[in-house]
């Protein structure tokens, strides 16, 4: 049968009639020109090929024309020949690969919506544990940091053992802490997924850290340490609220990142308290702390410096943002003191030298804001022991005071780790 007997021109021109019509292009394709009706008036153009498989004539429909053009047509036609050959019907391959490529976009589909990275920033976004503000920037810088580039494209319900103790292993050669916490993010953000219904089992709980580093709770500063503290402060070459911000964390023994996240609201010098709601306490419980007379002078110098913005430490480079804890770790390094000399080491301190004074444990874990898991003890705690810690805090300020005078001081007996 003679073939490829059309030409552009006239496909172009053919116009339709009263009856529909065929130009014939050979090898059984055809261009079916519809007529005209009061709904198309200029009809339609529409390729088609006609073959047989036994004793079955069939026609194929390959598209309408401009669309695909005389010689796309004829590229059709052979491939639909050649399956006719093979006793298939180009209709139904056709169906088949439109059905495995709606199959593979739901893939693809699947797969971006269940990509880690994804599900994590929804994880953060929802905030499902109730995690200070502090706490989840530091949760998704080291997930930006460490996870994302590795496991931010892959499927949360297709990420092994093996891939995430491959990650945790490169953090650690860098710091077992940060291993460990990113460990915890990990199996948070896989927990959130399988409640999500996108996973049956969390595989990060089955990776261990090799080692981990001794808390550095466990670090007590000696009162040679704590002199040189406080008077290294004044002259400490940082932005002029960075100095305020450690030394208020000694006279207070509060955590950094409570600090961090602090806003001018939360302070009543007038009542010599500082109240930090619910939201923004690590046990989820408002803690309401009073200031020695110390402290107080510290926060009036510091709202010199930041008192007309919201935040008692904002962020230098982003506007509107509160700091970051790690601007205080790194600041105290300056101190000249050991790696296990952070802001931290200034609670244990604290709860060190309040205890060795025989100041009651009531008050002293009061102070530092841990949580009391008896609720009746708690209500007790909360109501009646806020003269107790004044007079206690007080005592620390003026021990600190001591200390920075050269003071003759009794010792603490917990040696440096």
């Amino acid at each position: 049968m003679p073939k490829d007997r059309l030409s552009d021109a006239a496909c172009r021109n053919a116009k339709p009639k009263n009856a529909s019509y065929k130009l014939a292009d050979g090898g059984g394709l055809f261009l079916l020109v519809t007529a005209s009706t009061e709904s198309n008036p200029k009809g339609s153009k529409l390729w088609r090929y006609r073959y047989r498989i036994g004793d079955k004539e069939n026609v194929y429909a390959i598209g309408a024309y401009p669309g695909i053009g005389l010689e796309r047509a004829r590229k059709e036609r052979e491939r639909a020949r050649e399956l006719v050959r093979q006793g298939i019907h180009p209709k139904l391959r056709r169906d088949d690969e439109y059905a495995r490529n709606v199959a593979e976009t739901e893939e693809r589909a699947r797969k971006t919506d269940s990509a880690f990275e994804r599900i994590a920033r929804e994880w953060l976004e929802q905030n499902p544990k109730g995690y200070v503000a502090g706490t989840l920037r530091a949760k998704r810088a080291r997930l930006e940091r460490h996870v994302f580039p590795k496991l931010g494209a892959r499927p949360v319900a297709e990420i092994t053992a093996a891939e995430v103790a491959d990650v945790l292993d490169l953090i650690q050669n860098a710091g077992a802490w940060a291993a460990i916490h990113t460990k915890g993010d990990v199996v948070g953000v896989l927990r959130y997924a399988a409640r999500k219904r996108l996973l049956d089992r969390n595989v990060a709980r089955d990776v261990e850290i090799d080692s981990a580093p001794a808390s550095e709770s466990k670090r007590v500063l000696l009162p040679a340490e704590l002199r040189t503290l406080i008077r290294t402060l004044p002259g400490m070459r940082a932005l002029p609220e960075t100095p305020l911000a450690l030394h208020l964390i000694a006279l207070t023994a509060c955590r950094v990142g409570e600090l961090c996240v602090a806003e001018w609201v939360d302070f009543d010098l007038q009542a010599g308290v500082w109240r930090r709601p619910a939201a923004k306490m690590k046990g989820r419980v408002e803690h309401v702390m009073p200031l020695s007379a110390q402290a107080v002078r510290v926060v009036n110098a510091l709202h010199a410096i930041t008192g007309a913005g919201r935040w008692v430490l904002p962020h230098r480079d982003k506007p509107g943002h509160s700091s970051h804890p790690a601007r205080l770790r790194y600041a105290m390094r300056q101190v000249g003191l050991d790696a296990g000399a952070s802001p931290h080491a200034l609670r244990t301190t604290f709860s060190t030298w309040a205890n060795e004074r025989a100041f009651r444990p009531d008050a002293i874990e009061r102070q530092l804001a841990h949580v009391e898991k008896d609720r009746i003890r708690a209500t007790y705690n909360k109501s009646l022991l806020m003269d107790e810690r004044r007079a206690m805090m007080q005592r620390w300020a003026d021990y600190l005071d001591a200390l920075e005078a050269g003071a003759e001081v009794i010792p603490l007996r917990v040696q440096a780790a």
